[in-house]
């Protein structure tokens, strides 16, 4: 369910208001919980208005979702400066990225965490699939090439190699934009996160690399 052709055709700052404003309230409150009437106060739209732009809650709900995944591919094409195809420097990259994502647009990522805790969130389940292709389509052809090269293991499949770099990733992530590091592996001090950076990449070269004999 796409935005409307009269949503489109809208100015771009006019669409940019509306897309924020529906960001915050479904990361506020969750989708069931998300109020049309409070986007429509915050935008000074009328209601009807809305209603032309996206045909119901859902529609505006999965357009901010797919922003959200836009947004993110986004985030790594501009922050990757190396041609480097290294696996393990690209997961350093990825992570990167991905704390820049934190920064830079902290309440499409509680969009994110919300669709991880709520089970009524519309097409929940397409829409995780949609996150988790990205990691796929990312690291898979890297991992391949690795193996080719002899330089990662191959008696463990790729997929499961995929699998295992994303939960890492998808957890460290989630415990910076948290604020609440109940585990401990992230502590507020300068230079601390880089540090954990730093172990965790070895962590998963030590279980990824092929070692010597």
């Amino acid at each position: 369910m796409s935005p409307t052709n009269t949503f489109r055709n809208l100015q771009e700052d006019k669409q940019r208001r509306i897309t924020a404003a529906a960001v915050h309230e479904f990361a506020e409150y969750g989708f069931k919980r998300a109020s049309v009437n409070r986007i429509v106060k915050e935008t000074g739209i009328a209601k009807g208005s809305l209603y032309q732009y996206f045909i119901g809650k859902e529609a505006l709900y999965l357009h901010v979702f797919t922003d959200f995944i836009e947004l993110v591919k986004q985030t790594v094409k501009e922050n990757e400066t190396t041609d480097d195809g290294e696996v393990f420097s690209r997961i350093r990259f990825v992570i990167n990225a991905g704390l820049q994502f934190i920064k830079t647009h902290p309440e499409y990522f509680r969009l994110y965490t919300r669709l991880l805790s709520e089970a009524e969130s519309p097409c929940r389940a397409e829409l995780l699939a949609q996150v988790r292709f990205f990691p796929i389509e990312y690291f898979e052809p890297l991992i391949r090439k690795g193996q080719d090269e002899g330089l990662i293991r191959t008696d463990v499949s790729v997929e499961l190699i995929v699998f295992m770099i994303d939960a890492v990733l998808d957890r460290f992530l989630l415990v910076v934009s948290n604020g609440q590091d109940s585990e401990g592996i992230c502590p507020d001090e300068p230079g601390q996160s880089e540090i954990v950076i730093d172990q965790i990449i070895r962590l998963l070269e030590g279980g990824m690399a092929v070692t010597a004999n």
